[in-house]
C-alpha cells in the first residue's frame, strides 16, 4: 500500500505538484502568463490522472480563458490574447 507506485503518485500529486499547479494558476493574469503556464503545464497533462485535470482545468484555468475572452478588444492587435485562448483547447477537450 505504500510502497504501491500508483499510491506515491497519488500523494505526491494530491498533496504536492496540484497545490502548486493551482496556485501558479491563480498567479497568472494576462494572455502572456498563459502562455507561460500552458508550456509549463503540458508535460504534467499526461502524468496526472484525467479526474485531477479535469478538476484543475474546470476549476481554475476556464474561469480565466472566459476572463480574458469577456474583456478582450478586437483589434489587429488582439490576435495574442486569442492564441493563448486557443492553446488551451486541447486540454479543455474542445474540438474544432
Amino acid at each position: 500500500m505504500g510502497t504501491d507506485p500508483e499510491f506515491i503518485l497519488r500523494e505526491l500529486s494530491e498533496g504536492l505538484i496540484l497545490p502548486k499547479i493551482r496556485m501558479a494558476i491563480e498567479d497568472t493574469d494576462d494572455s502572456d502568463s498563459m502562455d507561460i503556464l500552458h508550456k509549463w503545464m503540458s508535460p504534467w497533462i499526461n502524468i496526472m490522472a484525467k479526474r485531477e485535470m479535469h478538476s484543475i482545468l474546470n476549476e481554475s484555468v476556464l474561469p480565466k480563458l472566459s476572463l480574458t475572452l469577456d474583456t478582450l478588444q478586437i483589434t489587429r492587435h488582439s490576435f495574442g490574447e486569442l492564441d493563448s485562448v486557443f492553446l488551451w483547447m486541447d486540454f479543455m477537450g474542445c474540438r474544432c
